[in-house]
């Protein structure tokens, strides 16, 4: 994730990516996910706390924070 991209972006990037390994497994995906995203982002903290390990439960736990960010950048263009 590079600095100031928003995570719809990163997502949207890492599962083009994602789909050009073949055969990767569930955690390792999971891993580089969380391992590419900034450290900063309080995402990276949340899927750390609670231990994600299933793509699916990484992208259903992104979308409040996709919505915060979209929000965000709505009220700063305001």
């Amino acid at each position: 994730m590079r600095q100031k991209e928003s995570l719809k972006s990163y997502i949207n990037f890492f599962q083009s990516q994602l789909v050009k390994v073949p055969n990767c497994s569930e955690g390792v995906s999971v891993l580089a996910f969380i391992d590419g995203l900034q450290v900063s982002h309080s995402l990276y903290k949340h899927l750390l706390k609670h231990y994600i390990t299933r793509m699916s439960d990484v992208f259903s736990r992104a979308q409040p924070y996709i919505h915060l960010e979209e929000a965000m950048k709505i009220t700063q263009l305001s």
